[in-house]
Order: structure tokens, then C-alpha cells, then sequence
């Protein structure tokens, strides 16, 4: 990347964030890329820009005192009063819909929008978008941004969520435990997740993107953001993480079919924590060893206790004895923090 460059071509900004257009356009979308044109003229997304009606209430009054406009089919034959100009004039602007886009000055319109499913208008506007360009200081700024986000990633994948009762959750992270009322949450926001604990896999479907559902689709995509931005606000409080305010803390599962997203963190007693349960029971020995070395020599949350205890149990049921365990990881344990996880057999900790 050239440093002296204050724009990049899209194709390098794709390759420097590796992301795809439609990510691509997402950010452009949100207004998180400044984008040119072929032209050097600054795009602006057409859903962000206001919208009037086609004429001003003063231009519809000339065309009804000039014959070129009638709100009545009838007045036209007849020669209109001052007055009666103004009152056509005014119902016909009453009734003219905003449907006028306000592109501020020296700005270009460009619909960024996309289509849940695939045409070949998308195709059309991915090629076009090819010739944009972008503003260098943005792409580094995501840049750091998408450096942090991965960060987070470990974090979230480790993350618990522990359905309590009609009124409270609580997210785990370690050996921590904290309690969620849902009283935070809106009604759309407790509907979504309502949804998403009701469903045997923890999908949250958005429905069909189709123009009789289009508006739904997108309500729904909605709660789904609005619930995410508010378990990270929770989160980040409760156990000092990091997590960006613009992650998202589900992701769109494209095999489960269209509109179908899936938590990052983890629900207890899902059918994921199952499988996950039955493949630690096939890990060799030597790597479950390996695993639990590492997640107690480190201090923080990345690890909880569900990760800790399900490698502890498999090798137990592999045979291995609580004096054993005593004797391996007394060098690693953290004291006072997870000793309870032994508590059958607790270790010697100095």
C-alpha cells in the first residue's frame, strides 16, 4: 500500500480488510468508508439522504395558472379564480409523496442496499463499485478496528449464556457469573431472544427477504442488533472486556438457509455444548492435557468453566485419577479461582 496515497482502489481495500463486497457494501452502507466515484465525486448512500417532494408548493401554483396541472379533471376547461389556483395547487401538493431525494452539494447518490439473495443487478453494482475508490484514513482505521474484532473473537466463542428463568439470564466467562435481568432488554429485543433459547439449534430467522416481507425482514434484522449491542454493553461492564461496540455477536449461518443467524457465544445445554461434550471424549490424553495446561496457566476469562471442567471430565472418564490431577496441574492452578473445580479432591496449593 502506497503511504502516500489518500485513496485506495476498491480491490485493494477488499484485499487489505478480507472482506467481500457485500461486506463491503455493509460498510459503505453505515458510513464507515468515505467512497468516490470514477469522477472523484463523494458518494452518499441514497437510504441516508432526505427526501422531498418534486415540486415547491410556489412551482405547483405556476402550473396551475399556466393550464399544466389540475388536481380536478373538471377545472381544467374552467378559468380559475386566484383563489381557486391555490386551492388546486395546495391539494395537489397535500397529495405529492416524498419521493425526491435532497443529495447535498457536490455528492453523488448510490444505492448500497443489497438483496438478501443473489441477481444479477447485484452483479452489476459489485462491477461498478470496482471503480470507487476510498479514503485511505477510513481503511486503517477498520483496519485496527477488524485487528480488535479478532481479538474479541476468542473472548465471545468462550462466552456462556445460562438461561435462569422467564426473568433472568446470566453470561459466564471464567469462573465469573453474572446475572441478566431481562428487564434490560425491549420487548423486541426480549421476542428475539426468546426466539433464539425456544429453538432446539439457537437459529433466529429472519424470514424471507421477499417484497411482501422486505419490511419484516428487516425488523427482525433489527431486534437482532439491538439485542447484540446491548450484551455487549453488559459484558463489557461486568467482565472488563473489549468487545467493539459495532461487533456483532451473531453470524449469518448461509447453510441453515436464507436469513439465519446463530449466537457466537455459547448456550448452556445446547445441543452444541453436547457435541462438543462427545468429542472431548475422543481427544487423545495427551492433548486434553495440553488444553487444560494452557487455559489455567492464563489469568483472565478466555476460558470458562465449562471449558475447564469438560476436559477434567474426560479425563476422568479416560481414567485418569484426582490424584493425578493433583499432582499435574498443581503448578498451573490458580489459587482460589479454580480450585472448586477440584473439589473432590482438592489440590495442594501453596
Amino acid at each position: 500500500m502506497d503511504i502516500f496515497k489518500k485513496k485506495i482502489g476498491v480491490s485493494e481495500v477488499l484485499e487489505i480488510l478480507n472482506i467481500g463486497m457485500p461486506e463491503f457494501f455493509e460498510l459503505c452502507k453505515t458510513g464507515r468508508l468515505t467512497v468516490y466515484n470514477s469522477l472523484g465525486k463523494k458518494l452518499v448512500d441514497k437510504d441516508s439522504c432526505e427526501k422531498t417532494k418534486e415540486y415547491t408548493l410556489e412551482q405547483i401554483i405556476k402550473f396551475v395558472r399556466a393550464g399544466e396541472m389540475v388536481f380536478y379533471p373538471a377545472m381544467a376547461k374552467k378559468v380559475l379564480t386566484e383563489e381557486e389556483i391555490k386551492i388546486e395547487a395546495q391539494m395537489i401538493y397535500n397529495a405529492m409523496p416524498l419521493n425526491t431525494l435532497i443529495i447535498p452539494d457536490g455528492r453523488v447518490d448510490f444505492d448500497f442496499s443489497l438483496p438478501d439473495w443473489p441477481s444479477k443487478q447485484t452483479q452489476k453494482k459489485f462491477a461498478k463499485a470496482l471503480s470507487f475508490k476510498c479514503k485511505k484514513s477510513d481503511v486503517l482505521n477498520l483496519l485496527e478496528d477488524i485487528k480488535r474484532a479478532k481479538g474479541a473473537d476468542d473472548f465471545v466463542k468462550n462466552l456462556v449464556l445460562h438461561p435462569v428463568n422467564d426473568n433472568e439470564i446470566s453470561f459466564q466467562a471464567g469462573q465469573k457469573k453474572v446475572t441478566f435481568t431481562l428487564d434490560r432488554l425491549g420487548k423486541e429485543q426480549k421476542i428475539a431472544l426468546k426466539k433464539i433459547l425456544d429453538d432446539p439449534e439457537h437459529i433466529y430467522s429472519l424470514g424471507p427477504a421477499s417484497k411482501e416481507q422486505v419490511k419484516k425482514y428487516y425488523r427482525r434484522k433489527d431486534r437482532l442488533k439491538q439485542l447484540s449491542e446491548k450484551f455487549i454493553d453488559f459484558v463489557n461492564n461486568e467482565f472488563d472486556a473489549r468487545i467493539p461496540t459495532n461487533y456483532f455477536l451473531f453470524e449469518l449461518r448461509r447453510e441453515e438457509g436464507t436469513g439465519k443467524y446463530k449466537p457466537i457465544f455459547k448456550i448452556a445445554g445446547s445441543r452444541d455444548c453436547e457435541k462438543e461434550i462427545e468429542k472431548l471424549r475422543k481427544k487423545p490424553q495427551s492433548e486434553l492435557i495440553k488444553e487444560l495446561k494452557k487455559a489455567l496457566e492464563i489469568k483472565d476469562f478466555t476460558y470458562d468453566e465449562e471449558y475447564i471442567t469438560g476436559r477434567i471430565n474426560a479425563l476422568k472418564e479416560q481414567g485418569m485419577q484426582k490424584g493425578d490431577l493433583n499432582k499435574l496441574f498443581r503448578s498451573t492452578l490458580i489459587k482460589g479461582e479454580v480450585i472448586s473445580l477440584f473439589a473432590e479432591h482438592p489440590p495442594d496449593v501453596e
